[in-house]
């Protein structure tokens, strides 16, 4: 017989995925990538003294990976299987219902978010869910859920459609919560049973909101239907309070699309090409710092003054400055110290346009050359985004595994 579901059951579920996800160090990883690619990348350096420049070349190059996938629209085309004219006229209604979904839940802006999500955190994942608010009859909605939100029964296996169960996981405010589930007809006891909780894996700053937020799972997983086939039910629910009952949806396939950006043996989760270089970006920035610093203390000659023929020296406009002796001799010519080595700056620049040419995006493909040949510029644009062929094509089956839940 099988156990019955609980909140409980399911709290402990959830305690295993975040359990994996820390063995592999994916909480440190997303919020490190998120820093460096929005630019905070000296997060926790205490050091006061010191300029903080940002040369943020990460940045540029992973938003022209995500630009060249997106380049080309995408669009879906029915075909009949058989010839005939209803079957003409029904792949005509599927197409242009199909277009009009992709409108309303504004799924193609959403993919590029998707996307940004994969390329920066590792992982991209569209949830699918109907929402009965909208519309006479309702419409499909579509809601970008990040890597860390997103657990699967079975972290080893990479398909999400061969697990034994997804979990999902939002926060929302309490109040929302608390209607939610009373409008689904749960009891008073279980109502009150819904409070706020902590959430330290998912960078919740403002205490004073996080307060007012308690972490909702949706639970989905597969049991078989009366025609031998299975059906995907799901349950939603808190720490300590049923949401909404399990729930038979009728699908055969999970409300899931998932998109790793690199594949990881033996792992549903994916890395982004900003993990292995971000020790480059640091390099580059602490050369340059010092670089900085360098110049500011170094840049200005430094003025020798003899103290045993000057009491006290003065650099304002017409002061009158008091000398034991010869004037002449009491101050010395300035002093200028050692430029900075040109390496420095060389070995910026050579760091900088390695790291780019080993992630495919050389200065012909950022458009970094003059353009005297255009032929030849084109062809080499063309070879260097030839290495993103193996993510344009798991957007692409992104977007069939998309079409199979509007």
């Amino acid at each position: 017989m099988k156990d019955k579901i609980t909140p409980e059951s399911v709290w402990k579920e959830y305690d295993r995925g975040k359990t994996y996800n820390n063995s592999i160090d994916l909480y440190n990883k997303v919020e490190k990538n998120e820093d460096f690619y929005i630019g905070d990348q000296w997060k926790g350096i205490n050091t006061p003294d010191l300029e903080h420049p940002v040369l943020n070349f990460l940045k540029r190059v992973v938003s022209y990976f995500i630009s060249q996938i997106v380049t080309d629209d995408v669009a879906v085309q029915f075909t009949p299987s058989v010839s005939s004219e209803e079957a003409e006229l029904a792949c005509r209604v599927f197409k242009t219902e199909f277009d009009r979904v992709l409108e309303v839940t504004k799924a193609k802006t959403k993919s590029r978010d998707m996307l940004r999500n994969s390329a920066v955190d590792g992982d991209g994942c569209f949830y699918f869910y109907f929402d009965a608010d909208k519309g006479k009859y309702g419409d499909p909605e579509i809601e970008v859920v990040d890597n860390t939100k997103t657990l699967f029964g079975n972290p080893f296996v990479k398909d999400a459609q061969n697990q034994p169960y997804i979990l999902v996981v939002q926060r929302k405010p309490i109040n929302a919560v608390k209607a939610e589930a009373e409008a689904n007809g749960v009891s008073k006891d279980n109502i009150e049973s819904i409070v706020s909780d902590s959430a330290d894996y998912y960078n919740e700053t403002d205490s004073e909101s996080s307060d007012n937020l308690c972490t909702v799972i949706v639970r989905f997983w597969k049991e078989p239907a009366g025609d031998g086939k299975s059906t995907i039910h799901f349950m939603k629910c808190t720490e300590h309070a049923v949401i909404k009952e399990d729930t038979d949806t009728g699908y055969r396939l999970y409300p899931i699309a998932w998109m790793p950006w690199e594949t990881v043996k033996s792992s549903y989760h994916g890395q982004s090409p900003l993990t292995g270089l971000i020790p480059n970006q640091i390099f580059i920035n602490k050369l340059w710092a010092m670089a900085l610093e360098y110049c500011k203390r170094m840049a200005f000659p430094k003025l020798i003054v003899d103290k045993t023929k000057i009491a006290k020296w003065d650099n304002s406009v017409g002061q009158i400055i008091e000398t034991y002796g010869d004037p002449n001799t009491a101050v010395a010519s300035s002093f200028k110290p050692a430029d900075m080595s040109q390496q420095v700056e060389i070995l910026v620049k050579e760091t900088i346009s390695y790291t780019r040419d080993f992630m495919g995006a050389s200065d012909a493909a950022l458009g970094n050359i003059r353009p005297e040949n255009t032929s030849a510029i084109i062809a080499v644009q063309k070879a260097a985004s030839a290495p993103l062929e193996l993510q344009r094509m798991s957007f692409y089956q992104f977007w069939e595994d998309c079409k199979h839940h509007s």
